[in-house]
């Protein structure tokens, strides 16, 4: 990156801020101010700052719950692009303008989130649209952010403020940063996720029209729905007009909690692949009580075997043979080599006691309140022991802590150990009903069989528009083996080029130095491993980020109800 006046003074406010937080840390041993005084911080360094702040929020197993708590409550007010602004970047991406696009564009966007704006649209055949346009500035902006955070992390900046692995949580965060803000791999998802769905009663998935998406705009079809952050807000303040009102429409906000949460569940232990990061704002609740999702950027994943292991650590948990559950949570965290084994069981025993004892309380009482905080809970004994979580289980207790807090504000009777317990069941039965038809399997396989052949026609068309991805992913599996094949062919030559008498004679006949031959083709070897090393990260990392075909037609197991 260039050092530009903009790098260079973005770079001095970082740091100046930065040198701001030494007198905090050094005299002041309260975590309460520590924590204000970060909160305050990252809210003045801007959009990615903030966001870093919301991610850390929720990870209790990385440092104290003071922390937590106020980085909770940390505030984005972003400012609106001027409407000639949001024009340019439409005309730049589409080729047209939106008033030539659409038969009508509102100038003013209705939401503002992180990773752009949202303004409502009119297709030409009258369909209501919502067009997402990101600001390209905002990536590079993120990559320059990126560099200063991992340097902070690198110096040990976070570290003052209690937090662990801060290299690791900001390189995690850096990288679902980008692939929140890449659009392309939104609408990847989102069509992937949307087919994961496609038989779900209870979520609606929008679709989106690929004709008016590209680059930095990302369009899709309006969902009639409220977001459920309006819903939450009302009750807050009290507004039961609002809610009558909602109600009247159909709207059952007790079912709406109880499917969001069903959907989640459905997801994360039939799916293997869940929404993972989640936001009130980002969720929609509809008139016939199920919901829709419109953010689709990150997504988590868990491993058939990391599923199996959740479903046995809950299904121990709830039936409080607690020993077996901690068993199986151990078997999941990274453990270190010396810790105290006993107080960890006893600290873990105790949460899930208190979670599965909880709900047998009055609504709004202190038991049943400390039953709904479980998931900070956990990761506050995992961080107490100086455990750690893997990536894909801290992505699911996050997102099972957000998504636990939005279904409480929404239905504060709702509870969470039934229904683990009753969704657990069903999904039982249904495996083994399933088990148990083989007629109806080989029937499906025929069904199956006959659509394929029907699209056996178009399956290069469909490759080239909507598989475009998976394919760029499987050339570069390719070059990453020719190049392995190749590595180890050059590594052998100069192995060879010592050890075998023939080819040192001829070398030497030749007159060439068979050390500086064989030295050569050494560098070359490890010239040619650190590119296979450095795609392989790549690779790695949109693999992580990206909805497979395979993944949509094998992981999901048939959601319950």
């Amino acid at each position: 990156m260039r050092l530009t006046a903009h790098v260079i003074a973005r770079t001095g406010r970082v740091a100046g801020k930065a040198i701001a937080l030494l007198p905090v840390l050094v005299r002041s041993r309260s975590r309460r101010v520590r924590a204000q005084a970060l909160r305050s911080t990252l809210e003045s360094l801007g959009t990615n700052w903030i966001k870093l702040g919301q991610t850390l929020a929720l990870r209790f197993d990385l440092w104290p719950a003071e922390y937590c708590s106020e980085l909770l409550a940390i505030r984005n007010d972003p400012t609106p692009l001027a409407y000639s602004a949001i024009r340019g970047i439409v005309v730049a991406e589409l080729g047209v303008a939106p008033e030539q696009a659409f038969v009508s564009f509102a100038p003013e966007p209705f939401t503002i989130t992180s990773s752009g704006q949202f303004h409502l649209a009119t297709a030409p055949d009258g369909t209501k649209l919502v067009v997402k346009v990101q600001d390209p500035s905002m990536r590079r902006e993120c990559v320059l952010d990126a560099r200063l955070m991992r340097l902070l992390a690198g110096v040990g900046l976070f570290r003052g403020f209690e937090i662990a692995h801060a290299r690791d949580a900001v390189e995690e965060f850096v990288k679902g940063r980008f692939i929140e803000l890449n659009l392309e791999t939104t609408l990847t998802n989102a069509e992937r996720m949307a087919a994961l769905a496609d038989d779900d009663e209870w979520e609606s998935s929008a679709r989106f029209r690929r004709e008016w998406s590209a680059g930095c705009v990302l369009t899709s079809e309006l969902v009639d729905g409220i977001p459920i952050s309006q819903i939450i807000d009302a009750k807050r303040r009290s507004g039961q007009p609002y809610l009558r009102e909602i109600a009247r429409r159909g709207y059952d906000i007790d079912r709406i909690a109880r499917h969001l949460y069903w959907n989640a569940l459905n997801e994360i232990f039939r799916d293997g692949i869940f929404h993972a990061d989640i936001s009130p704002a980002g969720i929609l609740a509809l008139a016939e009580n199920g919901v829709s999702y419109v953010d689709y950027a990150v997504i988590g994943r868990l491993s058939e075997d990391r599923q199996e292991s959740l479903r046995y650590f809950w299904r121990c948990a709830i039936q409080q043979k607690f020993d077996a559950a901690v068993d199986e949570l151990l078997y999941c965290l990274e453990v270190p080599a010396s810790y105290d084994a006993t107080q960890f069981r006893r600290d873990v025993a105790r949460v899930l006691e208190d979670y599965v004892d909880g709900f047998s309380s009055p609504v709004e009482s202190e038991p049943r309140r400390t039953a709904q905080r479980l998931m900070a809970s956990l990761m506050t004994v995992v961080r107490k022991h100086q455990l750690a979580l893997p990536t894909d289980l801290a992505q699911y207790f996050t997102t099972m802590l957000t998504l636990e807090s939005i279904v409480f504000e929404l239905s504060p009777s709702f509870n969470a150990a039934q229904e683990l317990m009753v969704f657990f069941r069903r999904a039982a039965v249904l495996d083994i009903e399933d088990a148990m038809r083989p007629a109806q399997a080989f029937s499906s396989m025929v069904s199956i069989y006959q659509q394929a052949r029907l699209a056996f026609d178009e399956l290069q068309t469909v490759q080239r528009v909507s598989h475009g991805i998976d394919i760029s992913l499987r050339t570069l599996r390719l070059r990453l083996l020719q190049q392995g094949f190749w590595a180890v062919l050059v590594a052998a030559a100069a192995y060879l080029g010592l050890h075998s008498d023939r080819l040192y004679n001829f070398q030497t006949s030749l007159g060439v130095d068979p050390y500086w031959t064989s030295a050569s083709l050494l560098v070359f070897a490890i010239f040619l491993v650190s590119r296979i090393w450095r795609q392989g990260r790549q690779l790695a990392a949109i693999d992580r980020s990206i909805v497979s075909t395979t993944e949509v037609s094998g992981r999901s197991g048939g959601h319950v109800r």
